[in-house]
């Protein structure tokens, strides 16, 4: 299966720091999803482990002292497992790690001044994220498989609790107009993230129609929000945005904008109570793509779209 990013044709680019709905909605399209486990906030610090190293962005370092790693799952089959590994300047606080699904929206929230790695089960880095003084709530971020990240990774330990080994760059190299170098060794042990909450389907759920029914119809006006521009539109048609402010809203708008394939068409599902799978077709660069979007019913019990994950591979 070729992936999203690799759609995105491989995917190299710049991410706009978001800290709330850029957040969540660049993570909802690059499908990053959860899987196993809860860590409590008071086992939560001995997640953390060591790092020893910098990471250096157009000659500015920065030391990076701290190494995480949690187990979730691929991004694209949700049989296999990627390692995320964080490394940083700082330590996160012992409550960050409590029932998280992903690593990454972790740093988001706590932390300036980082690397994120994904790795997949043949230890092998796919994706890589950097977050630098020097970008200026810029990220720069590389993804679509293995041989898709600037750095290299040198395995020691990788065992399914524990992690170790080292990233380099070798030397300086261009990143997107940015000079980017790293050497940092790490151990850390792996943490398991959250499982998420089943969808429904044709067992727990009632099938909708071609158009989805009512999520289906709330998918679509976000939809429209989205191309529309429409910062109120997408505040009150997606979750978790009540409280994000205009600008970040602006800046989702901006990434979905680009990355949501054309002529989306709503092909059916399933709903049960307060949650619903809508199931999506689109094209990308005149490629047919297959998606599916999480929808919830608000406090108000109106419908709000959530994650969505596609993919070239048509569903099975």
């Amino acid at each position: 299966m070729r992936d999203r990013e690799r759609a995105a044709w491989r995917y190299e680019g710049v991410w706009h720091t978001g800290r709330g709905f850029i957040a969540a909605i660049a993570i909802s399209v690059l499908m990053m999803l959860s899987v196993p486990m809860t860590v409590s906030a008071a086992s939560a610090k001995s997640a953390a482990g060591t790092a020893s190293g910098t990471v250096k962005v157009d000659g500015k370092a920065l030391n990076l002292k701290y190494a995480y790693a949690v187990a979730q799952p691929n991004t694209f089959d949700e049989t296999k497992t990627d390692i995320a590994v964080l490394l940083s300047e700082k330590a996160l606080p012992p409550e960050a790690l409590s029932n998280i699904e992903r690593l990454q929206p972790v740093a988001d929230k706590y932390l300036h001044g980082w690397v994120h790695f994904l790795i997949n089960d043949k230890g092998e880095p796919t994706d890589e994220m950097v977050e630098h003084p020097a970008l200026k709530g810029m990220r720069l971020m590389t993804s679509g498989g293995p041989g898709a990240t600037k750095a290299t990774f040198t395995s020691r330990v990788f065992r399914k609790d524990r992690i170790e080994g080292s990233f380099q760059t070798g030397k300086a190299v261009n990143f997107l107009d940015h000079t980017y170098e790293l050497k940092v060794s790490f151990k850390a042990p792996i943490i398991e993230a959250k499982r998420p909450d089943p969808l429904p389907n044709d067992k727990t759920g009632k099938k909708l129609p071609a158009g989805g029914g009512e999520p289906g119809k709330a998918y679509m006006a976000f939809v429209r929000a989205v191309l529309a521009r429409d910062i109120a539109g997408v505040r009150k048609l997606h979750e978790g945005t009540e409280n994000e402010p205009d600008s970040e809203i602006e800046k989702g708008i901006e990434f979905l904008t680009l990355m949501m394939p054309q002529d989306l068409k709503v092909t059916g599902g399933y709903a049960a109570e307060d949650k619903a799978v809508l199931y999506l077709t689109g094209v990308m660069e005149k490629e047919r793509q297959y998606g599916s979007v999480e929808m919830s019913r608000n406090k108000n019990g109106d419908w709000q779209a959530g994650k969505e994950k596609w993919s070239n591979t048509p569903p099975e």
